[in-house]
Order: structure tokens, then sequence, then C-alpha cells
């Protein structure tokens, strides 16, 4: 008797491979999303990786379900390891995310108000990295790309005080 699986089947182990793939690259020291994993510690158990690791991943997860990606959850900052990840919508990968905040190396940055000058110069310097102006003007990232898109003080509001 043949093994047979039907396309829907086949494209949810192609998914599942793909992020067995990129989930053991990121967490490698040489990934480009290295500080996101790599340096914060974050590792793949033993038991997913090497010549039996996607077996074993599939065996452990299943196959990924349409919509979704690989989340480690309910410990953001754990490993990837049976228990500590699922296949989540990117509404539940959204409830999962780290705060913005703690992305910048800045404790003390929330609940600052800035103010007109302040906006002002961020947007003068918006080719610099949003990360270290963060840090500059203790505020989130969030807080960051807002000014700099115009979704908070935006360019008619400015005008008016300025005038």
């Amino acid at each position: 008797m043949a093994f047979q699986i039907d396309m829907q089947q086949a494209l949810a182990y192609v998914g599942a491979y793909r992020s067995w793939l990129s989930m053991n690259n990121h967490c490698r020291p040489d990934s480009h999303a290295a500080k996101y994993y790599h340096a914060r510690g974050i590792t793949v158990c033993e038991r997913w990786r090497g010549e039996h690791g996607f077996l074993n991943f599939l065996i452990d997860v299943g196959p990924r379900p349409e919509g979704t990606s690989l989340d480690r959850f309910p410990n953001n900052d754990g490993n990837y390891e049976r228990g500590n990840v699922r296949w989540a919508t990117p509404l539940e990968q959204r409830h999962n995310q780290r705060p913005h905040a703690k992305r910048s190396q800045n404790k003390t940055m929330v609940g600052k108000k800035l103010t007109m000058q302040k906006v002002l110069d961020i947007r003068a310097r918006h080719e610099e990295d949003i990360v270290a102006l963060a840090d500059e003007f203790r505020v989130t990232t969030r807080t960051i790309q807002d000014v700099l898109s115009g979704k908070t003080w935006s360019h008619e509001r400015l005008t008016q005080l300025c005038s």
C-alpha cells in the first residue's frame, strides 16, 4: 500500500519545515536575527536539531495549520522546545510580543512626554536609528515611529503650535 497525502497536508508539512528551518537559523550566532534570539540566550532543544530534528519537531508540534506561524508560548523569552511552542495566528503572536520599550536599552523611558521641540528634533534626525532615538528621548520605539510617520504630533498640530 502506497503512502498518500493530499495537497493541503503537503502544504502543512512544507510550512512546518520552513518554520523549523527558520527557527534553527534564527538561533545561530551568525544569523541576521541573532540579537533577538542567540544574544538573548534563546536556543532550539537538542531533540529538534540534527539528522532527525525535523521529524521530532513534527511529531511534537504537528503540521502547521494554514494562517499560523511558530510562536514561543507561554514563555516568549524561553527556548524552542516541547511545551513552549505553538502554531499561532498573527493576532495571537501580537498578544505574545515583548513590549517595545524592552527593545531599547533605556529601562526608564515609559510614560515620558515629548515636547514640541523634542518632536521637531526627532523629525530632523529621521535617518538615525530609532532605538538610539528612543533611548535618547526616553520614549518607546513605537513613539518614535509614530512621531516620524505623523501618526502623533501631526504636521497641522505642529504648525498651529508654532504660529
